[in-house]
């Protein structure tokens, strides 16, 4: 089944038997993605737009800028007042995959930021300086055998209890430059919270 509107998907994932949803405000109609449908070839980004204290560089799949990424079951390990942070294993494949699409995505920021910057910036930046600003969302453990940690922004009423497997809805709208960062601009759309399946936290 292709799922190509962020309502279509909404309304699947709104199957609470055995789940809560948490929805953002969004009225969003970007095209939603499986990890298997979208072809990250045909992403390219735009000249970034300046706003009142950042400029944004958009990101366009087959001619629709931004698009929704649907991942796969992840564990929401924490929520704070800002963010989320969800477990990435490095042993499952459509983990494997899913951290996969996102490296692909935060290189291409990196390079293309690297390669256009006299355009868009108005002068040449170093790779590395590139590399230096950019703002990863995968943070990695300590240990190697331990997950990988994803950070996404809270942006509106969204929120959920953590220590539970969930499948999220992401936006992805491009690249957020500030004065001296740069990241992927994410936000969690809807995030669904399978409740049999909770994982005990280290204060139980």
């Amino acid at each position: 089944l292709k799922i190509t509107t962020l309502d279509t998907l909404k309304s699947i994932m709104a199957d609470t038997t055995n789940s809560t949803v948490s929805v953002s405000n969004s009225n969003d109609t970007s095209s939603v993605y499986t990890m298997r449908e979208i072809n990250l070839e045909l992403c390219t980004f735009t000249k970034p737009q300046k706003f009142e204290g950042y400029h944004e560089s958009f990101i366009n799949v087959n001619g629709s800028k931004g698009f929704v990424l649907q991942s796969p079951k992840l564990i929401l390990r924490s929520s704070t007042s800002s963010y989320f942070e969800f477990l990435i294993s490095r042993n499952k494949d459509r983990h494997k995959e899913f951290y996969n699409i996102l490296s692909h995505l935060e290189d291409s920021a990196i390079v293309k930021s690297f390669q256009n910057s006299g355009e868009w910036f108005g002068r040449e930046i170093r790779r590395d300086q590139v590399e230096t600003m950019f703002k990863s969302c995968i943070h990695r453990p300590l240990e190697i055998n331990d997950p990988y940690i994803l950070r996404i922004n809270k942006v509106g009423n969204i929120d959920t209890e953590v220590n539970y497997p969930v499948v999220c809805l992401i936006k992805i709208d491009g690249i957020m430059f500030g004065k001296n960062t740069s990241a992927l601009d994410m936000k969690i759309v809807q995030i669904k919270v399978i409740k049999t399946e909770r994982i005990p936290s280290e204060d139980d």
